[in-house]
């Protein structure tokens, strides 16, 4: 584990971006089928980098220490294997907002995201602003992306039949597995949240493992919905 307690000055948004992706959990995990290629795929090799797998939760608030007696081994593990960022801050709280802002590097004024996509004027992330996917793609990896997304309508809003999408493509992700969690859906980590993982698991093995036996190193992003469920809970 590290920590990272910088001082140094605040880093442009691109060093940014890179340096928050080389530092999410690097593993030799490997593996969809039936994957779809990238429409943009790498425009520059450059030497290979470690591969990414970026464990994506929704509402968990975060705890530089646990409460004594909780059991949560994977977040031990993942803890241990990864790495801590313990100097950051939340621009933005809700679903849409809080996405945007990780996944583009911009913040909420400049990516247009300020509300969620379930309200009628809000309108899809558009595909002219690079997502870290994007970015990574340019270094020469491979990016696919499993579960909840909240940054566009196109599947996030249809019936939870359509699994396999592409139109994740313009947003710089091949392999999408969706829904992961349908814009006023209660519940979506209970409904899906097992199949994203599910998803992920098969990635791993029969996607990411012939990548990294060719020498191309990979990014993939797995957005679980839960904790969010609570949110519906009467406490």
């Amino acid at each position: 584990m590290v920590n990272a307690n910088d001082t140094i000055a605040p880093p442009k948004r691109r060093d940014l971006l890179k340096t928050a992706a080389g530092a999410a959990l690097a593993a030799g995990l490997v593996g969809v089928a039936n994957a779809q290629t990238p429409s943009a795929p790498a425009v520059t090799r450059g030497r290979s980098g470690l591969n990414i797998l970026f464990v994506f939760t929704d509402q968990e608030r975060f705890h530089a220490r646990w409460p004594q007696g909780l059991s949560l081994p994977g977040h031990d593990r993942l803890q241990r294997d990864g790495v801590t960022f313990t100097n950051h801050q939340c621009p933005a709280t809700m679903c849409t907002s809080s996405r945007a802002v990780m996944l583009t590097g911009l913040q909420t004024a400049d990516n247009g995201m300020f509300e969620n996509l379930d309200v009628p004027w809000m309108r899809n992330l558009p595909t002219s602003i690079p997502t870290i996917g994007h970015m990574l793609r340019k270094a020469g990896y491979y990016t696919a992306y499993k579960g909840k997304w909240h940054l566009s309508r196109e599947f996030d809003t249809k019936s939870v039949e359509r699994f396999m999408t592409p139109e994740m493509e313009k947003y710089g992700f091949a392999d999408n597995f969706s829904p992961g969690d349908l814009i006023g859906h209660t519940l979506g980590g209970y409904s899906f949240d097992q199949i994203t993982a599910g998803s992920a698991i098969n990635w791993l093995r029969t996607r990411g493992r012939p990548l990294s036996d060719d020498g191309k190193p990979w990014c993939m992003v797995v957005s679980f919905v839960n904790p969010h469920d609570v949110m519906y809970f009467n406490t």
